[in-house]
């Protein structure tokens, strides 16, 4: 996401590299919090579950801390 928002500034944008830095570390915190908070509150769930239940829980905590990065990231970018 910071390179995409990097990629499309405006050439008059007063956007530095420290605040590109700030916004990629800031959605990656997101991410991760998002995931190991996610992860501890399903940890009774996954460790029942197999097959294709295990799998479809993994991608929805994936894909909600992923969901979280790009929300942080435009949320102080734009």
């Amino acid at each position: 996401m910071a390179g995409l928002n990097y990629a499309n500034k405006n050439p008059s944008s007063t956007y530095t590299n420290r605040d590109l830095m700030q916004g990629y570390s800031a959605s990656v915190s997101a991410s991760i919090l998002t995931a190991m908070t996610l992860r501890k509150m399903t940890a009774g769930m996954v460790a029942k579950a197999k097959g294709p239940r295990l799998m479809m829980l993994n991608t929805m905590i994936a894909a909600i801390a992923s969901s979280s990065a790009g929300y942080v990231n435009t949320t102080l970018m734009r």
